[in-house]
């Protein structure tokens, strides 16, 4: 991660991230800002982390980053905890399919979205469809809605 992740004011629960909020802060793309943000104003998880990962979008991660951004985010000191796939998370994403079937999600967007229902966390995503979920989850987008 290429920007610093400096403690900030907790105002904020921690956060679900997706992958491609993780890929957008990595790749320092439009919209790290904002990760950079949340993780830095939300309070502090009883695992010392504000940010969470399924390690469903992990693998995701790994197709599209580098290395050296790998070490970064596996890092003991990250802000990012990395949070194993149960099988209880499994059947919540199974539920979610018919529900998100016509938005056309991936085991690991649904794997991502089961994280926040079961935590009751903001889920961030840089997916602007997420915003028409109605799953009883509060997802925030980290990049302008442009036309187009």
């Amino acid at each position: 991660m290429r920007r610093s992740l400096k403690t900030g004011r907790m105002s904020a629960l921690a956060v679900v991230l997706d992958a491609s909020a993780v890929l957008a802060l990595l790749k320092d793309e439009e919209g790290a800002d904002t990760v950079v943000q949340l993780l830095t104003e939300s309070t502090v998880a009883e695992s010392g982390h504000t940010g969470l990962l399924s390690t469903v979008n992990l693998v995701e991660v790994r197709q599209y980053a580098s290395d050296k951004a790998l070490a970064q985010l596996e890092r003991a000191d990250s802000p990012i905890a990395i949070l194993p796939f149960t099988g209880e998370h499994a059947s919540r994403a199974a539920a979610l399919r018919e529900r998100t079937r016509a938005f056309g999600l991936s085991l690991a967007d649904r794997a991502c979205l089961t994280l926040g229902l079961g935590t009751g966390l903001t889920v961030v995503t840089a997916e602007h469809i997420w915003l028409k979920l109605d799953v009883g989850v509060t997802v925030s987008h980290i990049r302008p809605w442009t036309l187009g």
